[in-house]
């Protein structure tokens, strides 16, 4: 997806994940998790993806359970492969009756529930 694009100024990825990885299928295919370091066929890291169509001011948000969870989480290690800023939550996401995620105890987007990673 990124190389089709350029100039992009923003990614929210929301989806299953935990403090460690992001999970983009349940398949046993090649590459369909990103995660903090490679452990099987599976998974692919931060670093091994280009991240060179992003503007340099844009953001990563990660809408996904526990994605800001300690300073080696999916979110610093996607803040320090793509030198952007990355947003990740720091609890358990679940969505409104409209739809919208939230962080389960915070309902305040990007208020306490949280965490800002800088590369």
């Amino acid at each position: 997806m990124l190389d089709n694009n350029t100039d992009i100024a923003r990614i929210i990825i929301i989806g299953h994940s935990g403090p460690n990885a992001l999970y983009f299928s349940p398949w046993q295919s090649p590459d369909s998790n990103l995660i903090v370091e490679r452990q099987t066929e599976r998974d692919t890291t931060a670093s091994s993806i280009r991240w060179n169509n992003l503007l340099p001011n844009a953001t990563i948000e990660l809408w996904g359970c526990r994605t800001g969870v300690g300073d080696n989480s999916i979110a610093a290690a996607i803040a320090r492969a793509s030198h952007r800023r990355v947003i990740g939550t720091t609890d358990f996401v679940n969505f409104d009756d409209d739809g919208f995620p939230f962080v389960r105890i915070h309902r305040e987007p990007f208020g306490s529930g949280f965490r800002e990673f800088k590369p």
